[in-house]
């Protein structure tokens, strides 16, 4: 029988298992800094909270497990990188302290659209539809496209110990999926074995790169495929270009 999800059984889990404060507690300081009705938002992460805020519910409240902070930082970086698609998010504090597991607390600019996931399901019975479902798929490839541009113009560059040890790391990657794959993904294995040192070269270029680029983590508008914007980026990190892809 296939899951189905539920916003609250999912935020019951962070709860249960991500930290000792209560949802109250972040309900009652959402409510603090927005100083109107909040609501839950319809999809809700592993390792956060998050509830829509504001009056004209503008704002997005989110309360993350000590485990998957955001660093500030990079989050300036993926704002000036891709300033159409990133929104603008501030840090206030952390909630619990003196608890096991406080929450760090950040606000951030409420993107329009749905998630990729529910946004994607249309109808297709007709030839029109098909049609416009097609014309909708081209705008969001081409939105996608911008969207790696603009990090393929943002280059970044890595310290070369820092670099040394990332292209060691995906050489252990990739040594730990040759002993646990099926041996028909042996030579595709060994292709990027051998393929690796190219992209660490000094010649390819390092970006900023969204490391859970999910259908939950692309908003779009469900009427014209446009993308609106990438949220949680808490695990976004400097790799060579195309790891995303």
């Amino acid at each position: 029988m296939p899951h189905i999800y539920s916003p609250e059984d999912r935020i019951s889990e962070f709860f249960e298992t991500q930290s000792s404060v209560t949802r109250e507690l972040c309900d009652d300081m959402a409510l603090s800094i927005s100083g109107s009705p909040i609501i839950p938002a319809p999809i809700q992460g592993a390792f956060s909270y998050t509830v829509i805020a504001g009056a004209r519910k503008s704002k997005i409240v989110q309360f993350r497990a000590r485990t998957s902070p955001f660093d500030m930082e990079t989050l300036a970086l993926a704002r000036n990188i891709h300033p159409d698609f990133v929104p603008a998010t501030t840090f206030h504090g952390t909630l619990g302290e003196g608890e096991v597991s406080p929450l760090s607390v950040y606000v951030m600019e409420k993107i329009s659209g749905t998630t990729h996931i529910e946004a994607r399901f249309h109808d297709e019975s007709t030839a029109e539809s098909k049609l416009e479902c097609e014309s909708r798929q081209m705008v969001t490839v081409i939105d996608f496209a911008r969207f790696f541009s603009q990090a393929w113009r943002g280059r970044q560059s890595l310290p070369k110990e820092k670099v040394n040890a990332l292209r060691h790391q995906h050489r252990i990657d990739l040594d730990l999926l040759s002993q646990s794959l099926p041996p028909r993904f042996s030579i595709i294995l060994q292709q990027l074995r051998a393929h690796l040192p190219l992209i660490y070269s000094a010649n390819f270029q390092l970006v900023l790169t969204h490391n859970d680029l999910c259908e939950i983590n692309i908003l779009m508008d469900p009427e014209t495929g446009k993308i609106t914007g990438f949220i949680d980026c808490a695990e976004a990190k400097i790799l060579p270009f195309g790891f995303a892809l």
